[in-house]
């Protein structure tokens, strides 16, 4: 959602979408609020690419960049499609996902909440883990997933119940797997 070429992220969705892109004047205020608070030149022309949104769509403000995010509803295959387009500077994307995205996705889908909690289990293989894990976890209520590493095995637990990938966590015992 950035000014440079290869930012590309807004024009393909518009273009994917059949969306007309529009330069939001607020925006553009915005914009050049940003430069001019880093730098004593005019604002380049460059920079307004950040002033573009689609109509139809709802800016998404962003208190500490100068590219707003974007929440696109449109439909594709008939259906109801939400496309949220977010800056990728952590700065920027992380505090624009707390504050509007995972609260506009709860809203549209109800209390759906996927619950994840990972560790790594430090020198232990991914099969020697399953072998621990997989007897005390039903797949049927928490999802496993595993990512090994030279450090060890990264174990996943996901599902809807906080509290029981808590305690099923606690209830590992790994010395009893230890010879």
């Amino acid at each position: 959602l950035g000014p440079t070429i290869d930012d590309i992220t807004l024009a393909s969705v518009a273009r994917f979408f059949g969306l007309e892109l529009y330069k939001d004047q607020a925006l553009v205020k915005k914009v050049e609020a940003c430069w001019k608070q880093f730098h004593k030149s005019f604002c380049p022309k460059i920079q307004y690419k950040q002033a573009l949104v689609p109509k139809g769509a709802l800016v998404i403000p962003n208190p500490v960049g100068s590219a707003s995010g974007i929440e696109i509803t449109t439909s594709y295959n008939n259906e109801t499609r939400h496309i949220f387009l977010i800056p990728g500077p952590p700065r920027e994307f992380e505090p624009m996902m707390d504050n509007y995205v995972v609260n506009k996705l709860v809203a549209l889908e109800g209390d759906n909440t996927i619950y994840t909690l990972g560790f790594l289990a430090f020198g232990m293989g991914e099969s020697f883990l399953s072998r621990i894990v997989e007897g005390l976890v039903d797949q049927e209520v928490l999802e496993i997933a595993y990512t090994a590493s030279s450090e060890g095995t990264k174990l996943f637990l996901s599902g809807k119940d906080k509290d029981l990938i808590l305690s099923t966590l606690e209830n590992i015992n790994y010395d009893d797997y230890l010879d």
